[in-house]
Protein backbone atom coordinates (compact mmCIF):
# COMPACT_ATOMS: atom_id res chain seq x y z
CA UNK A 1 0.00 0.00 0.00
CA UNK A 2 1.76 3.23 -1.08
CA UNK A 3 2.08 5.86 1.62
CA UNK A 4 0.25 8.36 -0.61
CA UNK A 5 -2.83 6.15 -1.20
CA UNK A 6 -6.08 7.72 0.00
CA UNK A 7 -7.61 4.45 1.21
CA UNK A 8 -6.81 0.74 1.52
CA UNK A 9 -8.80 -0.34 -1.54
CA UNK A 10 -5.64 -0.46 -3.70
CA UNK A 11 -3.86 -3.02 -1.53
CA UNK A 12 -5.17 -6.25 -3.06
CA UNK A 13 -4.24 -5.11 -6.58
CA UNK A 14 -0.62 -4.45 -5.63
CA UNK A 15 0.43 -7.78 -4.14
CA UNK A 16 2.96 -8.24 -6.97
CA UNK A 17 5.43 -5.86 -8.64
CA UNK A 18 7.04 -6.75 -11.97
CA UNK A 19 10.84 -6.69 -11.83
CA UNK A 20 10.96 -5.25 -15.36
CA UNK A 21 9.08 -2.07 -14.39
CA UNK A 22 9.29 -1.77 -10.60
CA UNK A 23 11.84 1.07 -10.75
CA UNK A 24 9.54 3.19 -12.95
CA UNK A 25 6.01 2.47 -11.70
CA UNK A 26 4.70 5.35 -9.51
CA UNK A 27 3.25 2.85 -7.02
CA UNK A 28 6.60 1.16 -6.42
CA UNK A 29 9.52 3.36 -7.49
CA UNK A 30 10.06 5.15 -4.15
CA UNK A 31 9.87 1.88 -2.22
CA UNK A 32 12.24 0.31 -4.75
CA UNK A 33 14.72 3.10 -4.06
CA UNK A 34 14.55 3.13 -0.25
CA UNK A 35 12.43 0.26 1.16
CA UNK A 36 13.55 -3.04 -0.30
CA UNK A 37 13.12 -6.17 1.78
CA UNK A 38 13.64 -9.93 1.75
CA UNK A 39 10.65 -12.17 2.40
CA UNK A 40 11.85 -15.49 3.89
CA UNK A 41 10.08 -18.55 2.50
CA UNK A 42 10.43 -22.31 2.26
CA UNK A 43 8.08 -22.51 -0.73
CA UNK A 44 5.23 -20.82 -2.53
CA UNK A 45 2.01 -21.66 -4.37
CA UNK A 46 1.26 -21.03 -8.01
CA UNK A 47 -1.97 -21.83 -9.86
CA UNK A 48 -2.63 -23.23 -13.33
CA UNK A 49 -5.94 -23.45 -15.13
CA UNK A 50 -6.92 -27.10 -15.67
CA UNK A 51 -10.31 -28.24 -16.94
CA UNK A 52 -12.09 -25.04 -16.03
CA UNK A 53 -10.65 -24.84 -12.53
CA UNK A 54 -7.50 -23.51 -10.95
CA UNK A 55 -5.12 -26.20 -9.73
CA UNK A 56 -2.64 -25.08 -7.02
CA UNK A 57 0.97 -26.25 -7.15
CA UNK A 58 3.34 -25.97 -4.22
CA UNK A 59 6.90 -25.08 -5.29
CA UNK A 60 9.86 -25.58 -2.95
CA UNK A 61 13.61 -26.26 -3.15
CA UNK A 62 14.63 -29.91 -3.40
CA UNK A 63 16.37 -29.77 -0.02
CA UNK A 64 13.62 -27.76 1.75
CA UNK A 65 16.08 -24.89 2.14
CA UNK A 66 14.97 -21.47 3.28
CA UNK A 67 15.27 -18.84 0.55
CA UNK A 68 14.44 -15.17 0.13
CA UNK A 69 11.88 -13.57 -2.15
CA UNK A 70 12.66 -10.04 -3.30
CA UNK A 71 10.09 -7.56 -2.04
CA UNK A 72 9.27 -3.97 -1.16
CA UNK A 73 7.61 -2.65 1.96
CA UNK A 74 5.56 0.43 2.78
CA UNK A 75 3.96 2.07 5.79
CA UNK A 76 0.50 3.53 5.16
CA UNK A 77 -1.11 5.67 7.82
CA UNK A 78 -4.87 5.18 7.90
CA UNK A 79 -7.66 6.02 10.34
CA UNK A 80 -6.83 2.95 12.45
CA UNK A 81 -3.14 3.83 12.68
CA UNK A 82 -0.06 2.76 10.67
CA UNK A 83 -0.36 -0.29 8.42
CA UNK A 84 2.78 -2.04 7.19
CA UNK A 85 2.45 -3.90 3.90
CA UNK A 86 4.75 -5.56 1.42
CA UNK A 87 4.68 -6.64 -2.21
CA UNK A 88 6.46 -9.54 -3.90
CA UNK A 89 8.65 -8.80 -6.91
CA UNK A 90 8.01 -11.18 -9.80
CA UNK A 91 9.96 -12.09 -12.93
CA UNK A 92 9.50 -14.24 -16.02
CA UNK A 93 9.12 -17.94 -15.21
CA UNK A 94 12.19 -20.14 -15.54
CA UNK A 95 12.22 -23.44 -17.41
CA UNK A 96 10.85 -25.43 -14.49
CA UNK A 97 7.98 -23.01 -13.77
CA UNK A 98 6.95 -22.07 -17.31
CA UNK A 99 4.64 -25.08 -17.64
CA UNK A 100 2.64 -23.87 -14.63
CA UNK A 101 2.66 -20.09 -14.97
CA UNK A 102 4.31 -17.39 -17.04
CA UNK A 103 5.52 -15.50 -13.97
CA UNK A 104 7.20 -16.45 -10.70
CA UNK A 105 8.52 -14.84 -7.53
CA UNK A 106 12.01 -13.35 -7.85
CA UNK A 107 13.98 -15.78 -5.68
CA UNK A 108 17.25 -14.77 -4.02
CA UNK A 109 19.79 -17.04 -2.38
CA UNK A 110 21.37 -15.23 0.50
CA UNK A 111 24.78 -14.84 2.10
CA UNK A 112 24.12 -13.92 5.72
CA UNK A 113 25.49 -15.09 9.07
CA UNK A 114 24.52 -18.78 9.50
CA UNK A 115 22.99 -17.98 12.89
CA UNK A 116 20.20 -16.20 11.03
CA UNK A 117 19.11 -19.59 9.61
CA UNK A 118 19.64 -18.32 6.07
CA UNK A 119 21.88 -20.48 3.94
CA UNK A 120 25.07 -18.71 2.80
CA UNK A 121 25.90 -18.81 -0.88
CA UNK A 122 29.35 -19.78 -2.10
CA UNK A 123 30.12 -17.90 -5.30
CA UNK A 124 33.06 -19.01 -7.41
CA UNK A 125 35.15 -16.45 -9.26
CA UNK A 126 36.80 -17.10 -12.57
CA UNK A 127 37.91 -13.79 -14.06
CA UNK A 128 41.25 -13.70 -12.27
CA UNK A 129 42.08 -17.29 -13.29
CA UNK A 130 41.51 -16.87 -17.03
CA UNK A 131 44.53 -17.48 -19.26
CA UNK A 132 43.20 -14.76 -21.60
CA UNK A 133 41.48 -11.67 -20.15
CA UNK A 134 37.78 -11.11 -20.81
CA UNK A 135 36.40 -8.07 -22.57
CA UNK A 136 33.99 -5.80 -20.71
CA UNK A 137 31.02 -7.24 -22.64
CA UNK A 138 32.15 -10.83 -21.95
CA UNK A 139 32.43 -10.02 -18.25
CA UNK A 140 28.87 -8.64 -18.31
CA UNK A 141 27.56 -11.79 -20.00
CA UNK A 142 29.37 -14.04 -17.53
CA UNK A 143 27.88 -12.07 -14.64
CA UNK A 144 24.42 -12.28 -16.21
CA UNK A 145 24.68 -16.06 -16.57
CA UNK A 146 25.64 -16.38 -12.90
CA UNK A 147 22.84 -14.11 -11.71
CA UNK A 148 20.11 -15.77 -13.79
CA UNK A 149 21.31 -19.21 -12.75
CA UNK A 150 21.21 -18.25 -9.06
CA UNK A 151 17.74 -16.68 -9.38
CA UNK A 152 16.08 -19.48 -11.36
CA UNK A 153 18.25 -22.52 -10.69
CA UNK A 154 18.80 -22.97 -14.45
CA UNK A 155 21.28 -21.42 -16.89
CA UNK A 156 19.70 -18.95 -19.33
CA UNK A 157 18.96 -19.79 -22.96
CA UNK A 158 20.63 -17.94 -25.85
CA UNK A 159 17.36 -16.10 -26.43
CA UNK A 160 17.22 -14.94 -22.80
CA UNK A 161 20.82 -13.72 -22.95
CA UNK A 162 20.14 -11.87 -26.21
CA UNK A 163 17.07 -10.20 -24.71
CA UNK A 164 18.81 -9.12 -21.49
CA UNK A 165 21.93 -7.88 -23.27
CA UNK A 166 20.01 -6.07 -26.00
CA UNK A 167 21.39 -8.17 -28.89
CA UNK A 168 19.42 -8.10 -32.13
CA UNK A 169 19.78 -11.83 -32.71
CA UNK A 170 20.39 -15.07 -30.87
CA UNK A 171 23.47 -15.58 -33.04
CA UNK A 172 25.16 -12.63 -31.36
CA UNK A 173 24.66 -14.31 -27.96
CA UNK A 174 26.01 -17.57 -29.38
CA UNK A 175 29.17 -15.87 -30.66
CA UNK A 176 29.88 -14.33 -27.26
CA UNK A 177 29.29 -17.67 -25.54
CA UNK A 178 31.71 -19.42 -27.89
CA UNK A 179 34.31 -16.74 -27.19
CA UNK A 180 33.87 -17.30 -23.47
CA UNK A 181 34.21 -21.03 -24.03
CA UNK A 182 37.49 -20.54 -25.93
CA UNK A 183 38.84 -18.45 -23.07
CA UNK A 184 37.97 -21.17 -20.58
CA UNK A 185 35.23 -19.26 -18.76
CA UNK A 186 32.36 -21.54 -19.83
CA UNK A 187 31.54 -25.13 -20.66
CA UNK A 188 28.89 -25.53 -23.38
CA UNK A 189 26.99 -28.77 -23.91
CA UNK A 190 25.94 -29.26 -27.53
CA UNK A 191 22.28 -29.89 -28.26
CA UNK A 192 20.98 -28.36 -25.02
CA UNK A 193 19.40 -24.87 -24.99
CA UNK A 194 20.48 -24.40 -21.37
CA UNK A 195 23.70 -26.37 -21.57
CA UNK A 196 25.88 -23.57 -20.19
CA UNK A 197 28.08 -23.95 -17.12
CA UNK A 198 30.44 -21.39 -15.61
CA UNK A 199 33.83 -22.95 -14.98
CA UNK A 200 35.23 -22.48 -11.48
CA UNK A 201 38.97 -22.92 -11.67
CA UNK A 202 40.83 -23.95 -8.56
CA UNK A 203 37.60 -25.27 -7.02
CA UNK A 204 34.78 -23.24 -5.48
CA UNK A 205 35.82 -20.38 -3.28
CA UNK A 206 33.84 -18.17 -0.97
CA UNK A 207 32.56 -15.14 -2.84
CA UNK A 208 33.58 -11.64 -1.97
CA UNK A 209 31.77 -11.43 1.34
CA UNK A 210 31.99 -8.28 3.39
CA UNK A 211 33.00 -8.59 7.04
CA UNK A 212 31.18 -6.10 9.25
CA UNK A 213 31.74 -5.35 12.93
CA UNK A 214 28.76 -5.61 15.26
CA UNK A 215 28.77 -2.54 17.50
CA UNK A 216 27.24 -2.85 20.97
CA UNK A 217 26.97 -0.15 23.62
CA UNK A 218 29.03 2.91 22.71
CA UNK A 219 30.97 4.53 25.54
CA UNK A 220 30.40 8.27 25.98
CA UNK A 221 32.68 10.36 23.81
CA UNK A 222 34.54 7.46 22.16
CA UNK A 223 34.59 6.65 18.41
CA UNK A 224 31.70 4.40 17.41
CA UNK A 225 34.02 1.91 15.67
CA UNK A 226 36.46 1.65 18.55
CA UNK A 227 37.56 -1.96 19.02
CA UNK A 228 36.17 -1.96 22.55
CA UNK A 229 32.65 -1.60 21.12
CA UNK A 230 32.92 -4.54 18.70
CA UNK A 231 30.94 -7.54 19.95
CA UNK A 232 31.39 -9.78 16.91
CA UNK A 233 32.05 -9.74 13.18
CA UNK A 234 29.66 -11.12 10.58
CA UNK A 235 30.15 -11.76 6.87
CA UNK A 236 27.40 -10.66 4.50
CA UNK A 237 26.89 -10.26 0.78
CA UNK A 238 28.14 -6.72 -0.03
CA UNK A 239 25.20 -6.26 -2.43
CA UNK A 240 22.60 -6.90 0.25
CA UNK A 241 22.28 -3.21 1.17
CA UNK A 242 22.45 -0.05 -0.93
CA UNK A 243 24.51 1.96 -0.25
CA UNK A 244 26.91 -0.61 1.14
CA UNK A 245 26.81 -1.19 4.89
CA UNK A 246 29.96 -0.37 6.88
CA UNK A 247 28.94 -1.71 10.29
CA UNK A 248 26.06 -3.31 12.19
CA UNK A 249 24.69 -1.54 15.25
CA UNK A 250 22.84 -3.58 17.86
CA UNK A 251 19.58 -1.80 18.62
CA UNK A 252 18.61 -1.04 22.19
CA UNK A 253 15.09 0.02 23.12
CA UNK A 254 11.88 0.47 21.14
CA UNK A 255 12.02 4.12 20.12
CA UNK A 256 12.07 3.13 16.41
CA UNK A 257 9.48 0.36 16.72
CA UNK A 258 7.07 1.76 14.12
CA UNK A 259 9.87 1.92 11.55
CA UNK A 260 10.33 -1.83 11.96
CA UNK A 261 13.52 -1.46 14.03
CA UNK A 262 13.21 -3.52 17.21
CA UNK A 263 15.17 -4.30 20.36
CA UNK A 264 18.06 -6.65 19.53
CA UNK A 265 17.98 -6.02 15.77
CA UNK A 266 21.21 -5.41 13.92
CA UNK A 267 20.89 -2.10 12.10
CA UNK A 268 23.01 -2.00 8.94
CA UNK A 269 24.65 1.43 8.74
CA UNK A 270 26.41 3.21 5.89
CA UNK A 271 29.11 5.39 7.43
CA UNK A 272 28.73 9.02 6.32
CA UNK A 273 28.56 12.48 7.82
CA UNK A 274 25.95 13.58 5.28
CA UNK A 275 22.27 12.80 5.70
CA UNK A 276 19.08 14.14 4.17
CA UNK A 277 16.01 15.19 6.06
CA UNK A 278 13.74 12.17 6.43
CA UNK A 279 16.48 9.56 6.63
CA UNK A 280 17.00 7.31 9.66
CA UNK A 281 20.41 8.15 11.06
CA UNK A 282 22.85 7.15 13.75
CA UNK A 283 23.43 10.48 15.47
CA UNK A 284 25.77 11.58 18.22
CA UNK A 285 24.24 14.23 20.44
CA UNK A 286 26.92 15.38 22.84
CA UNK A 287 28.36 12.12 24.16
CA UNK A 288 25.30 9.97 23.45
CA UNK A 289 24.62 7.91 20.31
CA UNK A 290 21.02 7.43 19.19
CA UNK A 291 19.06 6.08 16.20
CA UNK A 292 16.34 8.47 15.04
CA UNK A 293 14.71 9.93 11.94
CA UNK A 294 16.31 13.23 10.94
CA UNK A 295 14.24 16.34 10.30
CA UNK A 296 16.18 19.50 9.46
CA UNK A 297 15.11 23.03 8.61
CA UNK A 298 17.91 25.57 8.61
CA UNK A 299 19.56 25.55 12.03
CA UNK A 300 16.63 23.68 13.60
CA UNK A 301 16.96 19.89 13.81
CA UNK A 302 14.58 17.29 15.15
CA UNK A 303 15.58 13.70 15.88
CA UNK A 304 12.27 11.88 15.78
CA UNK A 305 11.38 8.55 17.33
CA UNK A 306 9.05 6.19 15.48
CA UNK A 307 7.10 5.46 18.64
CA UNK A 308 4.56 7.87 20.19
CA UNK A 309 5.87 7.01 23.68
CA UNK A 310 9.12 8.90 22.95
CA UNK A 311 9.52 12.66 22.67
CA UNK A 312 11.53 14.20 19.80
CA UNK A 313 15.00 15.56 20.47
CA UNK A 314 15.04 19.27 19.54
CA UNK A 315 18.38 20.84 18.57
CA UNK A 316 19.63 24.24 17.42
CA UNK A 317 22.84 23.72 15.47
CA UNK A 318 24.08 27.17 16.44
CA UNK A 319 24.55 25.98 20.01
CA UNK A 320 23.87 22.21 20.23
CA UNK A 321 26.48 19.66 19.12
CA UNK A 322 25.33 17.08 16.55
CA UNK A 323 27.38 14.58 14.54
CA UNK A 324 25.97 12.11 12.00
CA UNK A 325 27.71 8.73 12.35
CA UNK A 326 25.87 7.12 9.44
CA UNK A 327 22.53 6.41 7.77
CA UNK A 328 20.50 3.24 8.20
CA UNK A 329 20.36 1.05 5.09
CA UNK A 330 18.67 -2.08 6.44
CA UNK A 331 17.88 -4.37 9.35
CA UNK A 332 18.96 -7.94 10.13
CA UNK A 333 16.70 -9.77 12.53
CA UNK A 334 16.75 -13.26 14.00
CA UNK A 335 14.30 -15.20 16.09
CA UNK A 336 17.29 -16.48 18.05
CA UNK A 337 19.52 -14.67 20.49
CA UNK A 338 22.68 -13.55 18.75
Amino acid sequence: MPAWAKDASRAARMINARAESVAQKPAFREAYRTRRCLIPASGFYEWRGEGGRRQPYYVSPAKDALFGIAGLWERWRGPQGPLETCTIITTAANGAMAAIHGRMALILRLALPPILDIIPLNVGTVESSMAEPLTERQTEILRLIRELTEVSGFPPTRAEIAERMGFRSVNAAEQHLRALERKGALEISSGASRGIKVRERGGPRLGRLLELPVIGRVAAGSPILAEAHVQARYQIDPNLFTPRADYLLRVRGLSMRDAGILEGDLLAVHRTEDAHSGQIVVARVGDEVTVKRLRRRGHAVQLLAENPDFEPIELDLRRDPLAIEGVAVGVIRSGKTL
